[in-house]
């Protein structure tokens, strides 16, 4: 991803830091959705994504180890339409966990050239057969998105998160890495977002923007600056 041609007027100046790490700091960044009716194409893909989703979740309602939960999807389109405003140099996105592939499948409607990342197989051929037939261009890739160096140095464990921190890893395994993107979204589980503010800043190119989904019908949007392009 390169950021050489950002706009001389910097629009996250003012925002604020979160967590610095040494050659860049994490801020947060204000974002306002304008509440507006979906376009038709969107909701008919969103509407069949929920009856989906639905009908998968009522098949395992039993089951314990199934690690996955949707979003609110109609509130992440807002703030992704917000986003590819706000930044039009942003063009490229991954869903981490993706699940069934909406927020990618949303990103791809807007514009951008996305992705998922997944490492249940049972939800990437329903995310790949969702997608194919709303015709949008989304890989979805099998593995986990933890890059095996953050998983063997970061302070936190499959123990202590419900993230799977082992496994084979899409990062790894084929040509794509976490500084490819421009915008990369995920939803953490209670109490992860520590865990993934770190593993974005440290791995993510300066100027990418992180959103993450709270179960709480909100979304936080960050973005990594480089303090040594400042200070310089």
């Amino acid at each position: 991803m390169d950021h050489g041609d950002e706009p001389e007027t910097e629009p996250y100046a003012d925002d604020e830091c979160v967590s610095e790490l040494e050659g860049s700091k994490l801020v947060r960044v204000k974002i306002d959705p304008i509440q507006a009716p979906l376009p038709r194409d969107v909701e008919a893909f969103l509407n069949d994504a929920q009856r989906r989703v639905d009908e998968f979740l009522e098949e395992r309602s039993t089951d314990r180890k199934l690690g996955f939960f949707p979003s609110d999807y109609p509130l992440v389109y807002t703030f992704l339409d917000a986003v590819r405003q706000l930044d039009t140099h942003a063009c490229s996105l991954c869903e981490w966990g993706s699940g069934f592939g909406v927020v990618a499948g949303l990103g791809a409607f807007l514009g951008f050239s996305s992705c998922g990342i997944e490492i249940d197989p049972r939800l990437n051929r329903r995310a790949r057969r969702l997608l194919r037939e709303h015709r949008l261009d989304v890989e979805i890739l099998e593995g986990s998105f933890i890059p095996e160096e953050f998983a063997h140095t970061a302070p936190w464990s499959s123990t202590q998160t419900s993230t799977i921190f082992c496994g084979a890893g899409s990062n790894d395994e084929v040509d794509v890495t976490i500084d490819d993107f421009d915008v990369i979204f995920a939803f953490p589980w209670p109490n992860e977002e520590e865990v993934f503010c770190e593993l974005f800043q440290r791995f993510a190119a300066n100027g990418a923007l992180l959103m993450t989904y709270h179960a709480l019908d909100d979304v936080h949007v960050y973005r990594k600056v480089s303090t040594e392009d400042r200070d310089g």
